[in-house]
């Protein structure tokens, strides 16, 4: 099991209420995707599992991800997960070019994958990107890279909160036949999302949340 939650709640600091949420079960190879309205918690509830410091509390009966208590997430299994943020595309360094950003997350990894510019086709994305920097591409086209650069380490588990945004149909389609393509080789995918088509490309379960 990759990720299996049981009666996990959080809440920010400062806040009298909760956010409760379903029972969750996430395996190798699979993908779930958590929708809702704005508000009703789901990027809260990332933040809760992925952040090593969320500013609140959290309370569960069982939350493990990749077999390790949630207390405990940081022994051993955070170097297994990509965390890919809404807005991730303006993450990426302004002073560095692409091909300079996509080397030096090559050179922080254990076990990088051979070849990232093998994965340029697949996403729709030219050689000579490369050479520009971030502000010199397109929103799309920066969205693509941090999807690139999230599986570079080749993670058990990729996070990504919102990864349809700033894409249009056709970057859609190419952008749900790589995650589908990771699925295959065994990669877990846990995905915020509001794009009901998205995620009907690619998830094996959805879970919809209410406020509360």
């Amino acid at each position: 099991m990759i990720v299996e939650l049981r009666k996990f709640k959080a809440r920010h600091g400062g806040q009298a209420a909760w956010f409760n949420y379903p029972d969750l079960e996430l395996e190798q190879g699979q993908c779930v995707v958590l929708m809702g309205k704005t508000g009703c918690g789901k990027t809260t509830l990332l933040n809760a599992l992925f952040q090593y410091s969320f500013p609140g509390e959290v309370d569960y009966e069982k939350a493990e991800i990749l077999g390790v208590d949630w207390r405990d997430r940081g022994k051993n299994s955070y170097g297994l997960v990509s965390y890919m943020p809404q807005y991730a595309q303006s993450g990426l360094n302004p002073s560095l070019t692409v091909g300079e950003q996509i080397d030096l997350v090559r050179r922080c990894c254990f076990h990088p994958v051979e070849n990232p510019y093998a994965y340029f086709e697949e996403l729709g994305l030219k050689k000579d990107i490369t050479e520009r920097y971030p502000f010199e591409i397109s929103g799309g086209m920066k969205q693509r890279v941090a999807l690139l650069l999230g599986f570079i380490k080749k993670p058990a588990l990729f996070v990504l909160d919102e990864p349809s945004s700033a894409l249009d149909y056709i970057t859609l389609v190419k952008t749900v036949n790589f995650l589908k393509r990771r699925k295959e080789e065994s990669c877990a995918i846990l995905m915020v999302s509001h794009h009901s088509g998205f995620a009907a490309g690619i998830a094996d379960k959805v879970k919809v949340l209410r406020e509360g």
